[in-house]
């Protein structure tokens, strides 16, 4: 099964925005923005 994903890091001047991750692996670490791409 392929499972497609995006992780994004948006940047602004010498800014980068991270989110928190709440829940799961990794929880309380920074991470970029992204997601993963539903069946249909």
């Amino acid at each position: 099964m392929t499972v497609y994903a995006t992780l994004c890091f948006l940047l602004r001047g010498d800014e980068v925005l991270l989110i928190r991750k709440k829940r799961g692996f990794g929880a309380g670490k920074y991470n970029g923005v992204g997601g993963r791409e539903g069946e249909g």
